[in-house]
């Protein structure tokens, strides 16, 4: 059985519409690089690195993150390719990756019970934005068999109502296992109790929750539904479902040395993972080990030789920012205020 990875190991067709958004803002304060700096800079004391290059670690299981739209397929979005149904556009629209139950193939629709439901719920920010992530067509349940889902009184469900077996592009993922082209992917599984959503959730573990997004017709990026928007990577087989591997980019291998592209501070552990306490700098230009990745929300912390610093965070437009040569051509889902 597929269990829950510790916090810091490395271990078709929906018929909706979206609104989406290119804007964004820091969504909490893992993402902004002077969030938990309770020292200045000059107060705390610049570490001697070293670099490591190899030999890399091919092991799994393997952070990655699943492919955008323009960056797999020859046309800027699904709604520019030719066979898109005619007249059936909208300014934006969910940019959905297809799961599988096995390598390339298995229906993964799966049927939420009601306490999976409620964790469903109890993910999203806000009341509404639940009930839009539950709308028939909305996105994650089709119109296929489903009737109305009352989330905020689910006394009153008369069926379980079914769910696409999807992720969303930019998201993180973590893949255990390759074969025939299709990665399998660590998952919630069904069976079991629902986590806690204060322990499982986007923000410390974006492996198991999926952030909605969506593209435009132009293959512009926003947020599905033009809100934060979540729900868990859950799969009715207790190892997982697949994915198509060519929408998959793959964190670089590691040990990879890399370069500080401005001051670097480092932590004993990952602010967003508990008390964090500052150890020092990894000053602009050193060159520093990376040994381990922790994405977190829509950022990359990494463990280096010297502690854990930040490699990656949104903007206040929400373009990522790398702080060392350690970049990705996946930009991570938006995040909004």
């Amino acid at each position: 059985m597929n269990k829950l990875a510790p916090a810091i190991l490395l271990t078709g067709l929906l018929l909706v519409g979206c609104a989406g958004a290119e804007i964004g803002a820091f969504a909490n304060a893992a993402v902004a690089p002077s969030a938990h700096d309770a020292l200045t800079a000059d107060q705390l004391p610049v570490l001697a690195t070293q670099c490591d290059n190899g030999p890399k670690e091919r092991e799994f299981p393997r952070f990655a993150r699943l492919m955008h739209d323009p960056q797999w397929m020859e046309y800027p979005s699904r709604m520019a390719a030719p066979d898109w149904p005619s007249g059936f556009y909208y300014d934006w629209y969910p940019q959905t990756v297809q799961l599988w139950t096995g390598p390339r193939s298995g229906d993964s629709r799966i049927s939420y019970t009601r306490p999976w439901l409620e964790y469903l719920r109890d993910l999203q920010p806000d009341a509404a934005t639940a009930t839009w992530l539950t709308r028939i067509a909305a996105g994650l349940f089709n119109r296929t068999g489903n009737q109305f889902i009352p989330i905020h009184d689910l006394d009153s469900l008369k069926e379980e109502p079914v769910a696409e077996g999807i992720s969303a592009g930019g998201n993180v993922v973590m893949v255990v296992e390759v074969r025939n082209g299709s990665g399998r992917l660590e998952m919630l599984y069904l069976r079991d109790e629902p986590p806690s959503v204060d322990e499982v959730n986007y923000e410390l573990t974006p492996w198991l929750v999926t952030k909605f997004t969506s593209v435009s017709i132009d293959g512009e990026l926003g947020n599905a539904g033009g809100i934060d928007t979540y729900f868990p990577n859950l799969a009715k087989k207790d190892d997982g479902y697949w994915v198509d591997l060519k929408r998959v980019e793959w964190f670089p291998l590691l040990p990879l040395c890399v370069t500080a592209e401005r001051d670097l501070r480092v932590h004993n552990i990952p602010p967003t993972t508990g008390m964090a306490k500052q150890l020092g700098i990894i000053a602009d230009g050193s060159q520093f080990t990376i040994r381990e990745y922790l994405p977190q929300a829509s950022d990359v912390w990494a463990r280096t030789d010297e502690g854990w610093v930040l490699l990656e965070y949104l903007d206040a437009g929400g373009v990522p920012v790398y702080t060392s040569s350690w970049e990705m051509d996946t930009r991570p889902p938006i995040l909004f205020p």
